[in-house]
Order: C-alpha cells, then structure tokens, then sequence
C-alpha cells in the first residue's frame, strides 16, 4: 500500500510540473505558432503581440492582433483587435461534443472592403478559410471522427467597430 502511495504522489507531481511548465512555455511558444497558422490560412501577414493560453481553465488569448488586407485591396489592415479570448469546455470531449464556451473580441475593427472590381475582402478570406477547412476534413485525425457536435454558446465584442469601403 505504501509503495502505491508513492507511485501515486509520483505521477501526480510529475503532472502537476508537466502542466505548469506547459502553462509557462505558452506564453513564449503560442504566439510564434498561431501567427504561423492564421498567415497559412489567410494567405496574408498576420501580426500578433502576444499569445497565451490558461490551460487550468481551457481558455488561451492574444493581445494586439492585426491582420493585413487581402492583396488587390487598398487599405492596409482588414482585421485588427486589442484583444481575442477564446475558452473551451474540456468535458464536452467527455460527451463526443466540441463546445467553445466563449469567444470575446475587445477592440475589434473590421474593414469590408469591396475594390473596382466588386471584389470584397471578407469573400477571399471566406474562401481561404473554407479552403484550409476542406483540406483538413479530408485528413483529419480518427480523434476528432468521435467529435459528433460542434457548439458556440457565446460570442461577445465590446467596443467594436466595422467599416465599409466600396470604391
């Protein structure tokens, strides 16, 4: 009984130390990434000033997020925000759900933008994103064949701004 309890006393410390340092490494590592990610969606640069997750409370931000316009746009940005939270219900796994409790963006400012050609914007950025999508559903893992529902139970902006451009 006595070497079950150290075994235990074990693994528990090495979880709680994994999990602590993967709480520290998120905030030098997540950045980097979800740059990487958005930019290879998009297909446009993406700036971010700073990521991180809380992997107690399943939830991770970014703080400073600027996204450029699509190409054959004039202005500069198509996207910006102070910041965007996003939280996750990890016992909804438990249940073959995929729940995104909330998403919050503070501070947004979104351009919609259509160009001489009646081109808009959000349409190329719609088209990218269902493009990465369909490829994903093509090769995605068998775990995510279990996850059966797909649910937003919130989705807030505060102070948020939205401008339209037609030339």
């Amino acid at each position: 009984m006595v070497f079950l309890r150290k075994i235990f006393f074990i693994v528990m410390i090495t979880f709680i130390i994994v999990l602590i340092t993967a709480q520290i490494a998120s905030t030098f590592l997540l950045r980097p990434i979800l740059e990487r990610e958005i930019r290879q969606i998009f297909k446009v640069p993406v700036r971010i000033d700073s990521a991180g997750a809380n992997l107690f409370y399943a939830s991770f931000w970014m703080k400073g997020v600027r996204m450029k316009n699509a190409p054959g746009f004039s202005r500069p940005e198509a996207l910006s925000a102070r910041t965007i939270s996003i939280d996750l219900s990890l016992l909804s796994f438990l249940t073959s759900q995929f729940v995104v409790t909330r998403i919050l963006l503070k501070d947004p400012q979104f351009l919609l933008e259509i160009n001489s050609k009646d081109e808009s914007n959000f349409t190329y950025f719609a088209d990218r994103a269902l493009e990465h999508f369909n490829k994903f559903q093509l090769r995605k893992p068998k775990l995510i064949h279990l996850i059966t529902n797909y649910t937003l139970e919130k989705f807030a902006v505060k102070n948020g701004d939205f401008q339209l451009i037609d030339y």
